[in-house]
């Protein structure tokens, strides 16, 4: 025992003289007892990006004989989605006490006012005494990426119509000519000099921002909004932009997940912080409504495939990798 009680000493003195790491104070901490029961709750900011994440800290401290039970939020909790959860081994307190503590990462839904919903606790005493603890609701505060002003964002003009310039009537019939002469020079070198199956020839492909375009005009045109199918919206908005990244720029965006997507993009040295933070909003909003079941506004998923149209837009004169290593 003397042994034991030397080296917890040596231990102590050690811990104390290492250097800590400075502790963040948390935005907000929620404390509720209720006898040997104590729940806190803590959460590290109550205002935060679209693209940002949330850390919220469950701690319990209960008398070491009773058995514990805690929250259990699965992979959504309120109007938020559940990236990472974690729960530590429980310490030792004062008073023959512990403390289990569960960390978990919370991503934003979509920009708004949201509510962390209440907590649970429960508590199982030697004596067979049920406690249980419940938190208060916490106010969360989501601002979006995009600009709620459209002056703020730069005005996109239509392409002017080109200036017509008068063409002389002998030049008009000596085009004319000229056209009709390759024209029948084609036709009888296509069906005379060499066999048919030897010119089919494969239609040039549709630049990659004129195909993503056309396709989300064929989207909103769609009556997937008016007949509440969100989810094959999204997923048709999501695959229009993995496409127009992996044609324009030779990204494998469509063979993989999110997370290893955007995970990858630092390294690609391809997009601007502003566009890799606007590209991590759009396909983390999309995930939610085609994987985690949530149901948003007719009008969010149209400023979603705005969102989309604009990164198209933004995007299509940046190099891609290849040509950027090479310059």
């Amino acid at each position: 025992m003397r042994r034991v009680a030397v080296a917890a000493v040596v231990v102590g003195l050690w811990a104390c003289g290492a250097p800590q790491p400075e502790a963040t104070e948390p935005a907000i901490e929620q404390s509720f007892e209720q006898g040997p029961l104590r729940l806190t709750v803590s959460l590290d900011r109550v205002e935060i990006s679209a693209a940002d994440v949330l850390e919220l800290t469950i701690e319990v401290a209960y008398p070491e004989d009773a058995q514990i039970a805690l929250p259990a939020p699965g992979t959504v909790l309120g109007d938020f989605l559940v990236e990472s959860q974690e729960t530590d081994p429980p310490r030792l307190l004062a008073g023959n006490r512990l403390a289990a503590e569960q960390r978990i990462t919370l991503a934003p839904a979509a920009a708004g006012d949201f509510m962390i919903p209440v907590l649970q606790a429960d508590a199982t005493l030697a004596d067979g005494q049920l406690l249980t603890l419940r938190s208060t609701a916490i106010a969360v505060k989501v601002t979006s990426l995009l600009a709620d002003d459209p002056g703020t964002t730069p005005e996109l003009r239509d392409i002017e119509e080109p200036l017509e310039a008068p063409i002389p009537l002998e030049w008009k019939l000596g085009g004319l000519l000229a056209v009709a002469l390759v024209v029948g020079a084609f036709v009888w070198w296509k069906w005379f000099r060499k066999p048919k199956a030897a010119q089919e020839r494969a239609a040039p492909p549709i630049p990659p921002r004129q195909a993503a375009l056309a396709r989300l005009d064929a989207l909103n045109a769609s009556e997937l909004l008016a007949a509440g199918d969100h989810r094959a919206f999204h997923f048709e908005l999501s695959d229009i932009l993995r496409e127009y990244i992996e044609r324009r720029f030779t990204l494998r965006a469509q063979e993989q997940t999110t997370d290893e997507f955007l995970a990858g993009l630092p390294n690609q040295r391809v997009f601007n912080s502003e566009q890799q933070l606007l590209l991590q909003d759009f396909l983390r909003r999309s995930d939610l409504v085609k994987f985690a079941k949530y149901a948003p506004r007719a009008e969010q998923s149209r400023e979603a495939a705005e969102a989309c149209r604009k990164f198209v837009v933004e995007t299509d004169d940046v190099p891609s990798p290849v040509k950027r290593t090479l310059e």
